[in-house]
């Protein structure tokens, strides 16, 4: 490609017209020859004072820019014929046109056509390479050889830094770097003479090869971006200006306009064009319109060389900001399942080639899978061996030694070396794969089952079931699997949180992938500002695969269904890294789900020939088919010998007693099965569950009972589904010794409840609270009374566990008189049990207890009391003095209506972790909080409370104080304000106890689109306080931003019109405009039972700006020095930028005090002040420029007296709105006036000193 390049070159170089001359290299035409000359007719130049100069100026009017020219005599290139037009040619090298040179005149010679003028043109070629942008990177030329190299960073000045990105087009600066900063591209490497380059008057090669530290040059530049497109190189143009990321307007934005910035970021635009977007498609953007109506023509490289480059503050018309799309190379990957994978090809010159693997590494992978639309965040390039993927015909090499640093926009910024100049072969065609490393299944029976989470902001997230169906489900799958296995896997979408509820966000709704896709970032979404969705809502997979069966082959006695060969789909699997774990996911597979399983190797079971599949797998053991392990070497292309088959015998073992509970249920012993697998505590599905099965958990939890019996519930909410059947015989010891099948593709939304106790219950009665009584237990279809005879204190604990007050250490009484049916009078428990019906011995009789026997009277705490208003306090022992050693003591509050009530512990100091206070709204519920140390709780809403405190004797505290009230609107809101955001938080546990029927999106800000995050059971708006309808105000000391949280009285989500509010809470963010920051909440307290609320509520606080200060040492603001503190010289000036963090255009920050101090608590005396009220004061501190939202000045870095080693530097900033007027917004001062009286002087000595950025100001100081 690069010679018939080079042919094109040459025919159109041979002959130039520039102005009226015309000239053209002759006889062969290129770049070299006799030179002629057109004036009336061809003619020739004779060679008289022709020389270097006279040809640079011939080789430019030939079309060379960087050249090297070479000017011959004597008819070198043969004679020529016609008139001798020139002679005495005299040039200074800087002319257009050879006319504009001195001679003799037209036509008027003393010479003969052997003296004919000749001369030789040579293009160099000059680049930036390995730098985010053209702008930057190791200085590269092209010398005449036209072989490419580095320059090396030798005897090259400050100037020659200035002229190379003034050759190149990229403005007036320029400063050499460290050269190795940027990725390598050239790997040889020359030392020349720049200035003849940069001047373009070389009269031979500049250039020499060395080996020395590589030349960085950084040119001056306007930083621009292109945001929220899918591919690199498109999206919304944002520009950096003045600290701040700014859109440009989309009125009068031209694909010229588009060219320039495509330019500028790297793209070759010489035959190509860029795509215009005006219409929003890529987003509005947050920060300012910087930019508008540039009026480019182009050519140029950067904006400051556009005619009408004007920074303001621009008022879009249509409000929309420019966006653009540049030509980037099209690649592809070939003979995957689908386009995240498989060869990758190039296209180039009209037609399709592949890249070499030498030198491909992850930075070229990482390009090109950003290339193919894969964010960098979700998505990891995996690099392929050679000829990975089958079934694609060969293609011509095209590219070959890239050379990436991994952020390039596209593969082209990458050559090193021409298209299709390679040495490799065919077999050496690299393959990628853009595979998902930001999802993950969580909480199933197996590695591709369960709760769908994606990462975003590196945080897990889930999925919220809105039109989840089985293609987003395979989507999921074949991100997880491996080539070729996930072109045969099927996907099943659960809803409903079956895998249990996940934590944190609630990232995506209304996912509608159509197949193609790799993974879920890819799929168009409905919700991504909408999530109507709560973790009760989390959708979950379930990965099934077509057409890889396994069975057992060559057994020979009765296991045969547990041993064998593994053969899946007919194919022996060979016993390369064969080991237990991935014996185990066979067994799985087979239903053997609780197994320690042996390993056979050498094909022990003879039962194959011909060989075996050699997949070399790396199973974890929790994966439920050997193909859903990861595999070494790719399946179906590697085999083995007939010796090399590997085996399996599945052991079932035993779950284990620890590992199966029963929850929820309003005893011990009744509830739903739970069964700890895979890490994870999970239901078991109930169709298919049989009575079989029910007795052999009952016996494993120890229930001796001869009526035990099962039933249908409904699934709980924090819990997956984990199990689908199982299979048990009846006579099993233990669940893990049935067979199960994992899959739940036929499960309902029931699982399997138990009840092992016979229907035995217990009870306290005729006691003085609620607490304590006489001990009854309801045994055969009626109560009956206890013999006291029968029950000890080991008992008795068995006896308060079932009344659902565990660890306890109960008090026996007895009571007589009596006459009623007795339910027990003899048992005997160990004191491990749950139940009685766990004891070992029970005897029942239905008259009364021996003679002279008394009834049980129990008390399960040394201490209880119970209360029933709607507001008050509890305490522990003595508080505030110290409560007592091994303490047990239960606190009932049974408040008289039905409503919500808001627990909340005031005071809260324990001993140790071993004391402590447990609160539940049932004493068989789940627990709502256990606390044993802490500051700030949080309220506990229910209908009523059970607090336990419990301590044990190693010593005391003063332990607690709790209210409780009934539940309102404030105690379900919060308010942060933050610098720039809101920060308002909801607590949807609280509120819904308040609202029943709300949903997460049922609240916003004043506009509807403003919906906040879910996090956990929490609603969080953190917009931005310049979006969502804000307005603000400002006072003298703050300016407030005002809006409201609503709840439309709607019975839809999103409602398009609304005619009534549940609620509305005003929300202001005070933002101080210098103090430091403080935080109020002043409420308005509504009806706790209210359903429709017209009246408004108030959440404040207060927040500061958040600005920075950094250092730099040189005047044009690129180098910052890092660290705090930073050390330099006294005498040297130090440049610092203090800079506002708000993407608020019409607030404005005026500088106005900073001092120096030696230590950053030094009083008066020793704080001496550089700026004061705005104005400079110190004689060597200058304000250098002042905006919106940054400010620069510099100072001269000095030292305090003798005892002091440091220098703190603190500033402090006043915030206006930029349209204020007022005195201290109207800083005039901005540069130091050295004949002012009041300015301050100093003397400086040359020596090291350490500066501190102040910490202790507040987050408006620094």
């Amino acid at each position: 490609m690069r010679s018939g390049w080079l042919l094109i070159l040459s025919f159109l170089l041979h002959m130039a017209t520039i102005d009226s001359t015309s000239i053209r290299l002759e006889p062969s035409g290129g770049h070299q020859g006799r030179v002629e000359i057109y004036y009336n007719g061809w003619g020739t130049i004779c060679d008289d004072m022709f020389g270097f100069q006279e040809a640079v100026v011939i080789c430019r009017m030939l079309g060379y820019k960087l050249v090297v020219a070479k000017a011959y005599s004597s008819a070198h290139f043969g004679e020529g014929g016609g008139t001798i037009l020139m002679d005495s040619l005299q040039c200074s090298g800087s002319e257009t046109d050879i006319a504009n040179c001195h001679f003799d005149g037209w036509g008027k010679n003393d010479c003969s056509h052997s003296e004919d003028a000749g001369v030789s043109c040579s293009e160099l070629h000059m680049r930036l390479a390995g730098g985010s942008g053209p702008y930057e990177g190791r200085l590269e030329v092209q010398n005449t050889a036209d072989v490419w190299g580095e320059v090396v960073n030798t005897s090259v000045t400050a100037s020659d830094a200035v002229g190379i990105c003034r050759t190149l087009g990229l403005g007036t600066f320029g400063k050499i770097v460290d050269g190795t900063k940027f990725v390598q591209g050239a790997h040889t490497q020359f030392r020349g003479n720049l200035t003849c380059v940069i001047n373009g008057e070389c009269d031979s090669d500049p250039f020499i090869q060395t080996h020395g530290a590589p030349l960085g040059i950084e040119c001056a530049h306007t930083p621009v971006r292109l945001v929220d497109g899918r591919y690199p190189l498109e999206g919304r143009v944002e520009v950096l200006h003045n600290g701040i990321w700014g859109t440009v307007c989309a009125e009068h934005f031209t694909p010229l306009d588009a060219k320039m910035i495509c330019t500028s970021l790297g793209v070759d635009m010489s035959h190509q064009n860029a795509t215009v977007y005006s219409n929003g498609e890529f987003g509005k953007g947050s920060g300012p319109s910087w930019l508008s109506n540039v009026q480019c023509t182009g050519s140029e490289k950067d904006f400051l060389e556009c005619r009408n480059t004007s920074w303001s503050y621009h008022t879009c018309t249509s409000g929309n900001a420019a966006a653009i799309a540049c030509p980037q190379t099209k690649i592809r990957l070939d003979g995957g399942v689908g386009p995240w994978e498989g060869r990758l090809d190039v296209y180039h010159g009209g037609r399709w080639g592949s890249v070499c693997s030498q030198g491909f590494g992850q930075p070229e992978a990482d390009v090109v899978c950003r290339m193919l639309g894969y964010n960098a965040r979700d998505v990891v390039a995996e690099i392929l061996p050679n000829s990975y993927y089958r079934h694609v015909e060969h293609r011509a090499i095209l590219l070959d030694q890239l050379g990436c640093q991994g952020t390039e926009a596209d593969i082209e910024f990458c050559r090193t070396q021409d298209w299709g100049v390679t040495n490799c072969s065919s077999t050496q065609e690299v393959g990628v794969r853009c595979e998902t490393k930001n999802i993950r299944l969580v909480g199933g029976s197996h590695s591709l089952e369960g709760r769908v989470e994606v990462k975003v902001n590196g945080s897990w997230s889930t999925i919220c079931d809105d039109d989840w169906n089985d293609v987003d489900a395979m989507t999921v799958c074949r991100s997880l699997l491996q080539y070729p296995i996930d072109g045969d896997v099927i996907g099943k979408a659960y809803h409903g949180g079956v895998f249990g509820r996940g934590t944190g966000q609630v990232a995506l709704s209304g996912v509608q992938c159509v197949g193609s896709e790799e993974d879920l970032f890819q799929c168009p979404t409905t919700g991504k500002r909408r999530v109507n969705c709560d973790h009760t809502r989390d959708a979950g997979v379930a990965c099934y695969i077509q057409g890889y069966n396994t069975t057992l082959v060559g057994s020979t006695n009765i296991t045969s269904d547990k041993e064998g060969s593994i053969h899946i789909s007919g194919n022996a699997i060979c016993d390369e890294s064969w080991d237990e774990d991935d014996a185990r996911s066979v067994c799985r597979s087979l239903g053997y789900w609780s197994s320690s399983p042996t390993v056979y190797l050498d094909n022990w079971f003879g039962s194959s020939s011909g060989g075996g599949n050699n997949i070399s797998p790396h199973c974890r053991g929790n994966e439920a088919n050997l193909v859903f392990c990861p595999l070494a070497k790719e399946w179906g292309k590697v085999t083995c010998s007939t010796g090399d088959i590997a085996g399996v015998r599945c052991n079932p073992t035993p779950l284990g007693y620890r590992r199966v509970r029963l929850e929820n249920g309003d005893q011990p012993g009744r509830g739903r099965l739970l069964v700890e697998y895979n890490s994870n505590w999970g239901y078991v599905c109930h169709n298919g569950w049989t009575e079989r099965d029910t007795v052999v958990v009952c016996r494993m939890l120890r229930y001796r009972s001869y009526n035990m019996t099962s039933t249908a519930l409904s699934k709980g909410t924090t819990n997956p589904m984990l199990i689908g059947k199982v299979d048990c015989h009846g006579n099993e010891t233990d669940i893990g010794l049935c067979k199960a099948n994992l899959d739940k593709s036929n499960c309902t939304d029931t699982v399997v409840g138990l009840d092992c106790t016979d229907n035995v219950k217990a009870r306290l009665v005729n006691g003085s609270t609620a607490l304590d009584g006489h001990l009854e237990v309801f045994k055969d279809g009626q109560w009956g009374m206890v013999c006291s005879s029968a029950v000890d204190t080991t008992d008795a604990k068995v006896f308060c566990n079932m009344l659902g007050y565990s660890h306890t250490k109960p008090i026996l009484k007895t009571f007589t008189g009596a006459e009623s049916h007795v339910s027990v009078n003899q048992v005997t428990c160990e004191g491990w049990e749950e139940h009685i019906g766990q004891c070992l011995h029970q005897s029942v009789s239905g008259s009364g207890c021996s003679h002279n026997d008394t009834y049980v009277s129990l008390q399960c705490f040394n201490c209880s009391s119970s209360y029933s208003t709607e507001t008050g306090e509890i305490y522990s022992m003595n508080y505030p003095q110290n409560y007592e050693n091994n303490a047990d003591c239960l606190y009932a509050i049974i408040p008289p209506s039905n409503g919500v009530y808001g627990l909340v512990i005031q005071d809260l100091l324990m001993r140790d972790g071993e004391d402590f206070i447990d609160i539940r709204e049932e004493p068989n519920g789940p627990s709502l909080g256990t606390f044993s140390h802490g500051d700030v709780f949080p309220v506990i809403p229910g209908r009523k409370f059970y607090v336990r405190f419990q301590t044990n004797g190693a010593g005391t505290e003063k332990g607690f104080r709790i209210t409780w009230k009934p539940l309102t609107l404030e105690d379900a809101m919060t308010l942060n304000c933050g610098s720039t955001t809101w920060n308002a938080v909801v607590n949807m546990t609280m509120l819904k106890s308040l609202y029943p029927n709300i949903g997460v999106s049922d609240i916003y800000l004043s506009d509807q689109s403003c919906t906040g995050t879910v996090v956990d059971d929490l609603v969080v708006f953190q917009q931005s306080y310049t979006e969502c309808s804000s307005s603000k105000t400002t006072t003298d000391s703050e300016i407030i931003y005002h809006n409201q949280l609503v709840s439309p009285n709607s019975a839809t989500s999103f409602p398009v019109i609304v005619h009534g509010y549940r609620w509305r809470v005003d929300i202001d963010c005070k933002v101080k405009r210098q103090t430091n920051v403080t935080h109020n909440y002043i409420p308005i307290a509504p009806t706790a039972t209210q359903t429709i609320d017209s009246g408004h509520h108030h959440l404040s606080g207060s927040s500061n700006y958040d600005i920075h200060l950094a250092f730099y040492q040189d005047p044009g603001f690129y180098q910052q020095i890092q660290g705090n503190p930073i050390t330099t010289h006294i005498g040297d000036n130090v440049y610092v930028k203090v800079v506002v963090n708000t993407n608020d255009p019409e607030v404005k920050m005026r500088l106005n005090t900073c001092v120096a101090k030696p230590t950053a608590d030094a009083g008066p005396a020793l704080t001496y002040p550089l700026i004061a009220n705005g104005c400079v004061v110190d004689q060597d501190t200058t304000i250098l420029s002042q905006s919106s939202h940054e400010t620069k000045f510099l100072f001269n870095a000095f030292e305090f007296p003798a005892n002091h080693n440091s220098v703190v530097v603190s500033c402090n900033a006043t915030f206006c709105r930029t349209d204020e007027l007022t005195s201290r917004c109207l800083q005039t001062c901005q540069s130091r006036r050295s004949n002012d009286e009041t300015m301050i002087t100093r003397t400086n000595l040359h020596k090291l000193i350490t500066i501190y950025i102040s910490q202790d100001e507040g987050r408006n100081s620094i």
